[in-house]
This record gives C-alpha cells, structure tokens and sequence, in this order.
C-alpha cells in the first residue's frame, strides 16, 4: 500500500473555482443531491460569501460562521491565526466573503 503526502492549494495564491452565496449553498444542499455535491466541492478552493452569524475564538485557532442569523444552517469556516487581526473588524451582521478548502 502507498500512502501520499498532500498538500492543501495555498487559498491566497490560487483563484476560487466557485463563489456561491451562503444561502444559495444551504439551498443547493437541501435540494441536491448530496453525494455528488460533495465530489463537486471536495479539494476546490471556494469563495463563500454571507452575513456573520457568529465569532468563535480559543487560545490556538478561530473560525467565522457565516448564515442567517435568524436560521440554523450555517456554514463554519476554520481560519488560519494570520487573519485574527482582519477577523477583529468583524462582527455579527457584518457582510464577508471568505475563500477557502
């Protein structure tokens, strides 16, 4: 058996091979068919634009979840330490797009 070191596309350097709004993605999923869904998804670098619903930080990572604030879906985006300082401009309600795997 072989086994394969990958590396993720740097999301700085690469362009979004799709951009989707937040709520169109909660639409496609509950709509669509999940399994290819996540084939289309899987290993792209995607732009995902939306409302912040919530800020969650500890001592060692943080995320941005985007989403209507009034529903339950929501989409968490796990955020590398280098954009605390651009993620403290933030604030619930506030409008971003955030490209990432």
């Amino acid at each position: 058996m072989k086994e394969y070191n990958r590396t993720n596309k740097d999301p700085d350097k690469t362009p979004a091979k799709y951009e989707v709004a937040v709520n169109d993605l909660f639409k496609e999923f509950e709509t669509g068919d999940s399994i290819s869904l996540n084939k289309k998804y899987d290993d792209q670098i995607i732009a995902v634009n939306g409302l912040v619903k919530e800020i969650k930080k500890d001592s060692s990572n943080f995320s941005i979840i985007l989403g209507d604030t009034s529903g339950s879906s929501s989409v968490q985006c796990e955020m590398k330490l280098d954009y605390l300082q651009d993620a403290a401009e933030l604030s619930k309600g506030s409008s971003v797009t955030i490209k990432g795997h």
